[in-house]
């Protein structure tokens, strides 16, 4: 990487009346940053040349891209070092766009054509309103004159490759806005947060799956029984994501996904307190407990079971007196769809959140709904499930 790419990007900004950057600063690999040693001198003298304000030390960066081994990296030739580029540059823009008081202005100038990839499409995922990608583009011969930095206010002799004496106040440097599709609002905020554990592959995969699920039926939903937690696998098979949730809400998730796969009559949402409801959420929480539910029990018996019972996993006992009180209700029904939905909505892309967000699937009559074929939802008093084929959920028990 020549000084020059950065140079003339900051020619450009400087002749155009855009806002001179505070900070700087460069991707790079160990090749790169060796040819950044007269970095330095030449940021200042282009500040003395129009009049901008100079960049201290201090104000710039150089962050070597490493590679899968954790070390610095000369060139990225395995897929491995290239998986890590990718997660590289995900976490350096994520960084720079966190800060709701700074605006990012990417080039993607001098880059590799990965490197290049790569910081587009971060910024695609990343980028807000106001933040900028650009390329540079330089005039012949200039571009190949190794010496060459900005065209300068002066007269500066270079020469070229073939032996040519060239002016660099001749030169034409033209900055290129590259207008690109910002996507940061279809992620949810924790996913920008969790970035840092969340590879660039998987962020990727995650926001593709909800689009191809209704194209491929690439997506699979696992609910294991010794935690509270949904597991998001892709068509391969490979683990994207984890969501945690409540006790009570993945025992109540449970009870409406154990009917729909049943294929039996569907959970659907109570008028008033519905007390074979209440059983069968009992008996789920039970078996998150560990325990097998007896049959033809009572919901006092059950309640009685719960109320007994230690562990992580233990309903509140304001949970239990309330549900003793007055059964499963309508309310109740819809707090846990609610509190659920949000759970999914603070930790995966919109689309795919859809697919797993509880909702009527049938009409009055029991027919199922087929998403696939026209996105909408079963009647209002319909039964409950989710748009996921039922041959796509794994319930362990």
């Amino acid at each position: 990487m020549s000084p020059a790419v950065i140079t003339e990007t900051l020619y450009a900004i400087a002749r155009d009346g855009l806002r001179w950057p505070d900070r700087i600063k460069v991707i790079t690999t160990t090749v790169g940053r060796d040819q950044l040693h007269d970095l330095q001198t030449t940021l200042d003298q282009l500040a003395a040349d129009y009049g901008c304000t100079p960049l201290a030390p201090a104000q710039v960066e150089i962050d070597v891209v490493r590679g899968a081994d954790g070390l610095e990296v000369s060139d990225a030739r395995s897929l491995e070092d290239h998986e890590a580029l990718g997660d590289f540059i995900m976490q350096c823009v994520r960084n720079l766009t966190d800060d709701p008081d700074r605006s990012v202005h990417a080039s993607i100038a001098g880059g590799r054509k990965t490197m290049t990839f790569y910081l587009g499409y971060a910024m695609s995922l990343l980028g807000r309103p106001g933040d900028l990608l650009s390329h540079v583009l330089v005039s012949e011969p200039f571009e190949s004159v190794k010496a060459f930095r900005y065209p300068t206010p002066y007269s500066q002799a270079l020469t070229t490759f073939a032996g040519q004496t060239v002016d660099a106040r001749d030169a034409q440097v033209v900055l290129a806005d590259i207008p690109f599709i910002r996507m940061r609002d279809e992620l949810p905020p924790l996913m920008l947060q969790l970035t840092e554990s969340l590879s660039f592959r998987d962020l990727v995969s995650l926001i593709n799956l909800g689009e191809l699920e209704a194209h491929k039926r690439t997506l699979t939903l696992e609910l294991p029984a010794d935690m509270a937690e949904l597991r998001v696998l892709d068509g391969a098979g490979t683990l994207l994501r984890r969501i945690e949730l409540g006790m009570l809400d993945y025992a109540f998730y449970r009870m409406v996904l154990r009917q729909y796969l049943a294929g039996e009559e569907l959970v659907r949402r109570p008028a008033l307190g519905d007390t074979d409801l209440l059983v069968l959420l009992c008996e789920e929480a039970l078996r998150l407990q560990g325990e097998i539910p007896g049959k033809d029990q009572t919901p006092t018996e059950l309640l009685g079971q719960l109320e007994d019972a230690e562990g992580p996993y233990r309903l509140r006992d304001s949970t239990l007196n309330s549900l003793r009180t007055n059964a499963l209700t309508g309310t109740f029904f819809d707090t846990r769809c609610n509190s659920i939905k949000s759970a999914l909505e603070s930790v995966l892309p919109r689309k795919l959140c859809r697919w797993l967000t509880l909702c009527s699937v049938s009409d009055e009559d029991g027919d199922l709904a087929n998403f696939y074929q026209a996105w909408g939802s079963g009647s209002k008093g319909g039964g409950y499930g989710i748009p996921l084929a039922a041959s796509s959920i794994i319930l362990h028990d």
